[in-house]
C-alpha cells in the first residue's frame, strides 16, 4: 500500500505532483493499493485503497483541486498513518507513507520530537516514511532539514525535487524500495575529425563572451526513462572525407560499480540537407537553442547577420515541419518570441509603451 500525503499550498507544484502520480500508475502491480490524503490547515482523505484500475478518476479529481490555506503537516501525517495502519499486513502488503510538501515545516521542538518518536515506532512495525520536498523558495538542492529528520525517524529518506520527473522517480523509489538511477557518472566525449570539421561549439555551454575556452565536461546521473541532449554547431569543410566525429559515452553501473562504454561514429552522409528534413526532435532543439541564445544575449547569436533577434527565431520556426510547429511547447515559445519581436525597447527612467 502507498499513502501519498500532499500539501495543498502549492500552485503549479500540485500540478507536477498530480502528473507524477498519473505516471506512477503504469508501475503499480495488481496487488498494490494507493490512498491519498490532502491537507492544508486540516486534512481529508481523498482516496482510500485504490487499485491501479481506479487511478483515472483519482487523477481527474486531483486536477480540479485548487490550492488554498496553510500547511498542517502534522495533521496530514496523522491521517496518512491511520490509513497505513488500517491496511498494514493485509495481503502481505508493505506499507509506505510518502509526504509531498512545500518543505516549509514549522514545527515547534516539542511537537517535532513527539512526531519523530511516533514515526520511529511505526517504522519498527514496517510502515516507512519518505518525504518529498517540492519547495521552490530555496536556491540549494538539499531537502528541508526538518523533513530530513522526519524521514530518518520514519526509516526512509528525503528527496529534493523541482519537476514532475523528479517527483515520479522519488515516488518509484519510495514504492519499490529500489534506486531509479540506472547509470552513474555518465560522461560524453566528442572527438571531431579536423580534416572534416573547421570549427565546433557546444550550444549553451560556452564561456560567456570569451571565445575559445573549452566547454565544461558533460557529466550526470541518469534515472529510469531519463534522456539528455547535447546540441553542437559545426562548420564543415566542403571536402575532406566522410568521417565527422566519434561520440563516446562512459558510465558506471550503480549496483556493481562496473565501468561501461559505448561509441558511435557520425558520418557526413547522415546529415540532413535542410532543417525541415531533420528529425523532428532536432528541429525543435534548433529553434529552442536559437531562442535561448537570443534571450540571454549570447555573442554567438550575432555571428550570423539577422539571426540575433526574436524575429529571426520566428522565421526559423516557420521552416519547421508542420508537426513540430503544432507541438504546444513550440507554439508557446514562438508566441513568446513574436511578442518580444514587437515589444518596444525599455528605456531607463522612462515608461514602456
Amino acid at each position: 500500500g502507498l499513502d501519498v500525503s500532499s500539501s495543498m499550498d502549492w500552485g503549479a507544484r500540485l500540478e507536477m505532483a498530480v502528473r507524477a502520480l498519473g505516471q506512477l500508475k503504469g508501475r503499480l502491480g495488481s496487488q498494490d493499493r494507493v490512498s491519498v490524503v490532502l491537507f492544508n490547515s486540516r486534512a481529508l482523505t481523498l482516496a482510500e485503497d485504490l487499485a491501479r484500475e481506479e487511478f483515472d478518476p483519482l487523477i481527474e479529481v486531483l486536477g480540479t483541486i485548487r490550492p488554498s490555506g496553510s500547511t498542517n503537516a502534522a495533521e496530514g501525517l496523522r491521517h496518512a498513518y491511520a490509513l497505513a495502519q488500517r491496511y498494514a499486513g493485509v495481503d502481505r502488503r508493505a506499507s509506505r507513507v510518502v509526504l509531498l510538501t512545500d518543505g516549509l515545516m514549522q514545527l515547534d521542538p516539542d511537537t517535532a520530537v513527539r512526531i519523530e518518536r511516533l514515526l520511529a515506532e511505526a517504522a519498527a512495525q514496517g510502515i516507512r516514511l519518505d518525504a518529498v520536498d517540492m519547495g521552490q523558495e530555496r536556491p540549494d538542492d538539499h531537502p528541508d532539514a526538518q523533513l530530513v529528520r522526519l524521514a530518518q525517524a520514519g526509516g526512509g529518506r528525503a528527496y529534493r525535487v523541482t519537476n514532475a520527473d523528479q517527483v515520479r522517480w522519488a515516488l518509484l523509489e519510495a514504492v519499490t524500495g529500489q534506486s531509479q538511477t540506472v547509470a552513474a557518472d555518465v560522461r560524453l566525449r566528442m572527438t571531431f575529425n579536423p580534416a572534416t570539421v573547421l570549427s565546433y561549439r557546444l550550444l549553451g555551454h560556452e564561456a560567456k563572451a570569451i571565445v575559445g575556452l573549452r566547454p565544461p565536461r558533460l557529466e550526470a546521473e541518469f534515472r529510469s526513462g531519463q534522456s539528455a541532449t547535447a546540441l553542437y554547431e559545426l562548420r564543415l569543410r566542403p571536402t575532406g572525407g566522410n568521417d565527422i566525429a566519434v561520440a563516446e559515452v562512459t558510465w558506471s553501473d550503480p549496483k556493481t560499480g562496473e565501468a561501461r562504454s559505448l561509441q558511435r561514429r557520425f558520418l557526413r552522409k547522415e546529415f540532413a540537407p535542410t532543417v525541415d528534413q531533420s528529425p523532428l526532435a532536432l528541429q525543435a532543439a534548433i529553434v529552442v537553442a536559437q531562442a535561448a541564445e537570443v534571450l540571454r544575449e549570447s555573442p554567438f547569436a550575432e555571428w550570423v547577420p539577422g539571426a540575433g533577434g526574436p524575429r529571426a527565431v520566428v522565421e526559423v520556426s516557420r521552416r519547421l515541419d508542420s508537426r513540430v510547429q503544432s507541438w504546444p511547447s513550440v507554439r508557446e515559445m514562438v508566441e513568446l518570441m513574436e511578442k518580444a519581436a514587437t515589444a518596444k525597447p525599455y528605456r531607463a527612467g522612462g515608461r514602456r509603451g
